[in-house]
């Protein structure tokens, strides 16, 4: 251990060019301390620029910025001790891992109101980069290294105007210039811009590699790219604040750092922010400005300026990606249109809405999200809701069951040759593709089209069902109206509700008004739901109505037409089965007559209550089933009271899978279930090579248990093509089993169709 004054000297901490930091204990206060020292040969404007900056930063007292303790010399050698923060720099947190969004604006948040504080000092860092941010313990940030500083109220001759200082990274365009005079709090809320484009996007906004144009030239004349084209996850106002701090111009960027700190601020309470996104117009008049001489002459600067702002526009108008808000949609030459749409506030209180991405004003639909009210993908199977997309492989009337229907589709993103449609892809909310319809444009001709419905390799997706390829019939505006299913060989084959095709008619916007079932030979049949035809109204609600194969009223099950009643936002409020006579349905075939629904103030259901009606018409309940949600707005706990009385509570990862589920009794607790337990713990591994599920299964208090079939574990891994590679049965029952682990792997022909199951025992 080495001896410095009233320092001990523990370790380097780092060195430069002319100066060296040292981990030092200050033995007098018994503290540790950052010692930096001048070494080496240094002539007097080296010493003025070390002192200045010890100077400087001791002048300036705040929470965020590193202390200054001691400036001195010994034995000759300059030196000044400052605060130690132990846990590094930013730029050591960002070489680790990515910040979350929130938690980059909270950071900046305190980075920008020190800089403010410099400011108001009248002193300017002009090298504000992830290296100078120091964090410590509990995450605090500090800014440090005023070496190259500038008093605002002071002209050092040791910065010549035409000298480029600072790290080029980071640097305003004025620094880049050399225009030291200019380089005012600008130039810092630019930085500032920098470090939250870094935190963001996972790399500065521009870097060495990506051009061979020197960087200081293309901060002058390039603008950067937005943060969301490397990383689409970042909120809009969140990179609108950040595109702001980097304008070329200092009056355009915030004007000043603790304006900077406020609109941060904005963002995190949701409020509204600032900074608004470039306009497509003003971006091209910057672009101009800086590149005048592309220009020659005023003419051809003319026709070329109307010449962009003609692709310009239509870019705006066909190419531009823009949001639109939707609660119902339908197939539109082989595209999900809207049949109407709605606000995101109208949206955000109907039980889903769908999210459509089109490419420009008035071009095709490219991408649609289901997301619930709160804005997170959709858990629509869990209370029996309305599924918003239609899939004619599996069936448009809700004729098959839950358990034989691919997984709930999350997103739909669509390809296309040109103008025409080539590819839907169907994703679950773990990214894993669904299935995939591929259009045959070869074999399409005038108003008939066919389609093949595949997994991500092209092999049939269809869950059990025969029926892999579509032909559809489309009227003068492209929507369905006929859609015809067979099998891979081209012969008739039945979809998920048991019928070969549907035949149907639609209103002026492209609501269903009437839907017959088509048999293999064309003919109407019934569905598994004993339904050959029905009828739509959508005056003031929906009113469904059972139709026989020739189009006249019939009952089923009692049930002559079935009534929704909605409210403002298209939510279902009540549902009555009505008999011949237009009275709630008496027929004791008939499950319920009425249901009533309750929801909260974001639309979703947290009351469904059955009534049956008496031979009389009295309705008397039969059963009730509550539903909580978390902040997700992902049903926590399902509680029916009635002839059964089943209780459960859930618990999800954000991205919607369940990973707990708990069997309830009447009071809250716990107990075993019909299955052998009663928890259920799950993981969801999600990646390029597919999905593995893993279920264990636990006893009321938490304990190891196993299920009836013998096993305390279950493990599904799925290809990325949605085939099951391996299922396995983990830790059987010791006093019961031999064996540790019973493993299945299908194997599937060059089809994709399961040609065996290879089975074992493993031990452990």
């Amino acid at each position: 251990m080495k001896s410095f004054g009233d320092y001990e000297i523990q370790s380097e901490l780092g060195r430069g060019g002319m100066g060296i930091v040292y981990l030092a204990v200050q033995t007098e206060l018994n503290r540790l301390v950052a010692l930096k020292m001048l070494t080496g040969h240094y002539g007097p404007d080296e010493l003025q620029r070390f002192l200045e900056e010890a100077e400087t930063a001791a002048g300036l007292s705040h929470t965020n910025i590193a202390h200054i303790y001691e400036v001195g010399e010994h034995d000759g050698t300059p030196f000044f001790s400052m605060e130690y923060v132990e846990c590094g720099t930013l730029a050591d947190r960002l070489r680790k891992e990515p910040l979350d969004p929130r938690e980059a604006a909270e950071l900046m948040i305190s980075v920008a109101r020190a800089l403010h504080h410099a400011h108001h000092n009248r002193v300017v860092h002009r090298d504000m980069k992830p290296a100078n941010i120091l964090i410590d313990q509990d995450g605090v940030p500090k800014v440090a290294d005023f070496g190259i500083a500038k008093r605002l109220d002071e002209d050092s001759q040791l910065t010549r105007t035409g000298a480029v200082i600072g790290t080029p990274t980071y640097m305003a365009p004025e620094q880049a210039k050399g225009l030291s005079r200019h380089v005012g709090p600008a130039a810092d809320v630019y930085s500032l811009g920098a470090i939250l484009y870094e935190m963001l996007a996972g790399r500065p906004p521009f870097l060495p590699e990506d051009s061979e144009t020197p960087i200081t030239i293309r901060v002058l004349t390039d603008d950067p790219v937005s943060p969301a084209f490397y990383n689409s996850s970042i909120p809009r106002d969140l990179e609108n604040i950040c595109m702001k701090c980097l304008e070329k111009e200092p009056p355009n960027r915030y004007e000043s750092a603790a304006a900077f700190a406020e609109d941060l601020r904005r963002y995190l309470d949701d409020e509204t922010v600032l900074a608004k996104p470039p306009s497509t117009i003003g971006t091209s008049v910057k672009w101009v400005r800086r590149h005048p001489w592309k220009f020659v002459g005023a003419t051809t600067g003319l026709l070329v300026l109307v010449a962009a702002l003609f692709f310009l526009t239509r870019w705006e108008l066909y190419q531009r990606l823009h949001t639109e808000y939707a609660t119902h949609i339908s197939w539109t030459n082989g595209v999900l249109e809207p049949l109407s749409k709605v606000s995101l506030s109208a949206a955000a209180t109907s039980e889903s809405y769908l999210k459509v991405t089109r490419r420009g004003w008035f071009g095709p639909v490219v991408k649609v999200e289901v997301l619930n009210p709160r804005g997170y993908p959709a858990v629509i199977r869990q209370t029996f809701g309305t599924e918003r997309i239609p899939i004619y492989v599996e069936g448009i009337s809700g004729a098959q069951p839950y358990t034989e229907k691919l997984t709930e589709t999350s997103t739909i993103d669509f390809a296309f040759e040109g103008d025409d449609v080539q590819e839907a892809t169907s994703r679950d909310r773990n990214g894993q593709v669904n299935w995939r319809i591929i259009y045959d444009r070869v074999a399409s001709s005038g108003s008939i089209a066919r389609a093949r419905f595949v997994n991500l390799r092209g092999f049939e997706a269809s869950n059990g069902q025969r029926a892999t390829n579509l032909e559809f019939e489309r009227d003068a505006k492209g929507r369905d109206i006929r859609v015809i299913f067979f099998d891979a060989a081209g012969k008739p084959a039945p979809n998920g509700e048991g019928v070969y095709g549907y035949k149907m008619e639609r209103d002026g916007i492209g609501r269903l008004t009437n839907v017959v079932n088509l048999g293999a030979n064309g003919e109407p049949i019934a569905n598994r739901a004993e339904v050959i035809a029905y009828s739509l109204n959508w005056n003031n609600g929906i009113r469904y109505e059972v139709k026989d194969a020739q189009g006249r009223p019939t009952l089923l099950k009692g049930v002559a037409a079935v009534v929704t009643e909605v409210d403002k936002t298209g939510n279902a409020t009540r549902v009555t089965n009505l008999g011949n006579d237009g009275q709630p349905c008496r027929d004791q075939a008939t499950l319920w007559s009425v249901q009533e629904l309750k929801r909260n103030e974001h639309g979703e259901l947290i009351q469904r209550t059955y009534y049956k009606a008496d031979p009389g018409g009295a309705l008397k309940q039969i059963r009730q089933v509550s539903v909580a949600y978390d902040d997700h707005g992902y049903p926590t706990e399902i509680r029916t009271v009635g002839d059964t009385s089943p209780r459960t509570s859930m618990t999800y990862d954000d991205k919607g899978n369940v990973i707990e589920e708990k069997f309830l009794n009447a009071n809250g607790q716990p107990v075993i279930g019909d299955k052998g337990y009663a928890i259920t713990r799950s993981t969801y591994v999600s990646n390029n090579q597919g999905l593995r599920v893993e279920q264990t299964y636990f006893d009321p208090s938490g304990n190891k248990t196993y299920c009836k079939s013998g096993y305390h574990r279950l493990i599904n891994e799925y290809d990325v093509t949605g085939f099951l590679k391996r299922l396995t049965q983990d830790e059987h029952d010791p006093s019961k089993y031999k064996y540790y682990r019973y493993v299945t792997e299908p194997e599937y022909d060059d089809q994709g169709r399961g040609r065996k199951n290879t089975s074992r025992f493993e031990d452990a």
